[in-house]
């Protein structure tokens, strides 16, 4: 909580900065707070050690965006980290397979 922010209009939020950010990660339990605020569940992905990349699951292409970025992240890396999304839960954090988000939508009827 202290250094997320309210997510911007795309629906992505960005830590960056110290070479361990990515280790914000090892405790579940400090994103509670954020994640209680989520409207499709806290999504967040660490594509390089200083970038911690958070979302909103219910926001429309919100994984989508997520995984472009991912990618532009690790292209330009010195040392990516991994290409996984992972959502938040009580007990931890469990991989989002890819399109995951679409299949949680409704076909029209």
């Amino acid at each position: 909580s202290q250094v997320t922010q309210s997510l911007p209009a795309d629906g992505l939020g960005i830590i960056l900065g110290e070479y361990y950010e990515s280790s914000r990660l090892a405790r579940p339990e400090d994103w509670a707070d954020l994640a209680s605020r989520m409207v499709g569940g806290l999504i967040v992905a660490a594509p390089d050690p200083s970038v911690v990349l958070y979302g909103d699951m219910g926001r429309p292409n919100a994984e989508g965006a997520m995984r472009e970025l991912i990618l532009q992240i690790a292209s330009k890396s010195q040392r990516p980290l991994s290409g996984r999304i992972l959502r938040w839960t009580p007990a931890g954090w469990v991989d989002v397979p890819q399109g995951a988000s679409a299949s949680r939508r409704t076909p029209d009827a």
